[in-house]
């Protein structure tokens, strides 16, 4: 197993994914076993985190946009987001399946020093590609599924000022290993919404 160092409330720039690998063949569903006759290895790496990401734009809005930090909040009665405990700290990866066991579950990571102003005036759309290029903050997170979009809440903090939203629509969530979830969000003078997510 690999050990693993994810803080309820981190910078952004201090964030880490982790990679992870088992073959018992020489190449991801080969027929060739590992051994001194075929010691050649071509190991196909798989990501351990989530990455949960936030394009922004503005409309009927005069402030200058700066996004200071933000929060991802399980306001259900029983929290899935899962974070380094108190020492001795015990939150790990399996290596032989990327499964995250140990740490403890708390009902919000914080992500600070995003340092980054709003300057998108319209709807980017929906172009996967192009809103990779649009992020302006994220978080990497241990994957988990809730039964309910509700259950998550997104607080910002822009100009000095906290906007929170509750995720809606019918249905669950299930944020997986090596997916990017990219959340557009629109902020207008009084309020934040999400107005859609790109997988």
């Amino acid at each position: 197993k690999r050990n693993l160092d994810i803080s309820a409330s981190r910078k952004l720039s201090e964030q880490s994914d982790y990679l992870w690998c088992y073959q018992d063949k020489t190449t991801a569903g080969g027929s060739l076993n590992i051994n001194n006759s075929n010691p050649g290895v071509t190991l196909e790496m798989k990501h351990g985190l989530a990455q949960i990401a936030f394009v922004f734009y503005k409309e009927n809005y005069s402030g200058a946009g700066s996004i200071s930090s933000f929060k991802i909040g399980d306001v259900s009665g029983s929290p899935q987001i899962r974070v380094n405990k108190a020492d001795p700290n015990d939150l790990s990866m399996s290596t032989l399946d990327g499964s995250i066991t140990g740490g403890q579950l708390v009902n919000e990571l914080v992500i600070t020093d995003i340092g980054k102003s709003i300057t998108l005036d319209s709807n980017p759309g929906t172009d996967a590609e192009a809103l990779k290029g649009l992020v302006d903050a994220y978080a990497f997170i241990v994957p988990m599924t809730k039964p309910a979009k509700s259950d998550i809440k997104f607080s910002f903090n822009v100009d000095s000022r906290e906007y929170s939203v509750v995720l809606s629509g019918s249905g669950g969530i299930s944020w997986v290993a090596g997916q990017q979830y990219i959340y557009t969000v629109k902020l207008t003078g009084t309020q934040i919404s999400i107005q859609n997510v790109i997988v």
